[in-house]
């Protein structure tokens, strides 16, 4: 995959969201001023915004993003049809929502983040997937077009004070690059512009923009930068990004395991959940272990083995989740270990015209692979925050994946959420390093799993996946020695190779941030 593609010259037509303030009202005017004099489209909510921006000779758009997929897919296909030339989409619209475990109310921490990643992320893809039939139109034309989400420096390395924005950005930098290789061999060019912190008005609802403005890139220098980016036809457009300094860090270990007693484990009727369950209720501790699953009879063949079961759907609904967690925390008040590991993959083939079906797969993927699971870490954080002032330990232990490392490009919103719930997963951590809620996360590698059975590629991958019984055994070996960071195998090397250092960088912004206040 070539970092450099076609120059941003050759767009005719682009529409820019969030365009009524900071970096997506600037690329609009700077944009409007290229030699080849394209037409902009100017898009946002604010109407006085807009109204401005017109007075400027722009044209504008009201577009409002929020939690409705089919709304944002149907204003979409209408600006399609208002504007047949266009060719280029700069995805800019975004929210960021600061978020203390500690001290914010359950509600109200849900709420965030249902909001943040519906907005940051989900509408961002929604948009893509309603463009991409014709922009596809286009490139059978020989005439080139533009994806260009916009993601954030925080994407990469997060930041723990905003960890559901960080993560939202993850997962876009990760769809992003699966994207890019899907389309490699069309005429859809898939940029990414990449910004560090840069002046903007995102900042105010905290009141951190006047500390803040000590440090961000100032816009006019930022955007200057960027349109160069653009017009060199960069796939990755980063700039300034800021240097938190890198200290020799070694991962600490955290307690062991064996110390919970009572451990839930969800997805539990399959695969690494099941052999999980299995293997734990074995300890020499022997904890009680809650096995969570949505499938009676593998429930029942479970509850055979003397595994206590509960039956647990996890939906789109994201209050649904919360209610059944509080449910499970009332029921099991000795519950001081949670490990997440139901999930849905979707192979998605964005060359195809099946919007409406892409969406919805793109929708339930990341409702169950993330937002379900950071809803349960909400939910259940306040009893094992009640437990740590008894000096008594609890563990959140997500499962991601070595594609939250390396997308998978046929798989790309799976990875997308893997790598939302690996950057969720080390600010979190973060937040709770003071406190004895333990956060470790499990990375697995290409494993024995039924998960690939509905796209008939359970053979082809049985020549490659490590066994599960191996894998099984490695990551308990792992639970047992406290170690923050389980993977095994190529998830390893990734890991080690690529993650692993971006651990003291995250913690030097947590530094930083101090000196911002």
């Amino acid at each position: 995959m070539s970092t450099t593609g076609t120059s941003i010259d050759k767009a005719q037509c682009i529409l820019i969201t969030g365009a009524t303030a900071g970096i997506g009202r600037a690329l609009a005017i700077a944009l409007s001023e290229l030699p080849s004099k394209p037409r902009i489209i100017a898009a946002g909510r604010r109407k006085d915004r807009l109204e401005e921006l017109a007075k400027r000779g722009f044209e504008t758009f009201e577009f409002s993003i929020g939690r409705d997929t089919q709304a944002v897919k149907k204003q979409t296909l209408e600006l399609i049809e208002r504007y047949p030339e266009l060719d280029a989409v700069i995805l800019n619209a975004g929210i960021q929502h600061e978020i203390a475990f500690k001290k914010d109310a359950v509600d109200q921490t849900i709420e965030k983040m249902v909001d943040e990643m519906s907005v940051n992320y989900l509408s961002v893809v929604t948009m893509i997937t309603a463009v991409l039939p014709h922009f596809l139109k286009l490139s059978e034309q020989d005439r080139p077009s533009f994806v260009i989400p916009v993601t954030s420096g925080l994407g990469v390395i997060p930041g723990p004070w905003v960890p559901n924005y960080s993560a939202s950005k993850a997962a876009l930098h990760s769809f992003s690059v699966s994207l890019g290789i899907q389309l490699e061999h069309t005429n859809v060019n898939v940029l990414e512009i990449i910004p560090p912190l840069v002046e903007s008005e995102l900042h105010d609802a905290y009141g951190t923009s006047e500390a803040l403005a000590k440090f961000w890139m100032p816009l006019d220098e930022y955007i200057q930068v960027t349109v160069e980016g653009l017009r060199k036809g960069n796939k990755f457009i980063s700039s300034g990004l800021s240097q938190v300094g890198f200290e020799k860090f070694d991962l600490p270990k955290l307690p062991f395991i064996d110390a919970a007693k009572c451990i839930l484990v969800t997805g539990a009727t399959s695969g690494i959940g099941r052999g999980l369950a299995i293997a734990l209720s074995k300890l020499p501790g022997k904890p009680r272990v809650i096995a969570a699953g949505r499938r009676k009879e593998r429930l029942a063949e479970l509850a055979s083995q003397g595994i206590e079961t509960v039956e647990f759907s996890i939906d789109n609904d994201a209050q649904s989740v919360k209610d059944k967690t509080l449910a499970l925390v009332e029921r099991f008040p000795e519950l001081d270990a949670i490990i997440l590991n139901a999930g849905i993959q979707h192979e998605v083939d964005f060359k195809s015209n099946e919007v409406d079906q892409n969406v919805e797969k793109l929708v339930d993927e990341i409702s169950i692979n993330y937002i379900s699971v950071v809803t349960m870490i909400s939910a259940v954080l306040p009893h094992f925050l009640r437990l740590s002032e008894q000096n008594q330990p609890s563990f959140v232990i997500p499962v991601t994946s070595g594609l939250a490392v390396f997308p998978a490009a046929w798989i790309p919103n799976y990875c997308a959420s893997k790598a939302a719930l690996h950057s969720f997963t080390l600010s979190l951590g973060l937040q709770l390093q003071e406190t004895n809620v333990n956060v470790l996360e499990i990375i697995p590698p290409l494993v024995e799993s039924e998960l690939h059975d509905r796209y008939g590629t359970t053979a082809k991958y049985s020549k490659f996946w490590m066994p599960l019984d191996a894998y099984i055994e490695n990551t308990v070996e792992g639970l047992r020695k406290g170690d923050q960071f389980i993977a095994c195998g190529r998830s390893k090397e990734s890991f080690e190779k690529f993650e692993a250092p971006k651990v003291p960088l995250a913690v030097g912004l947590v530094k930083a941030r101090e000196t911002w206040k």
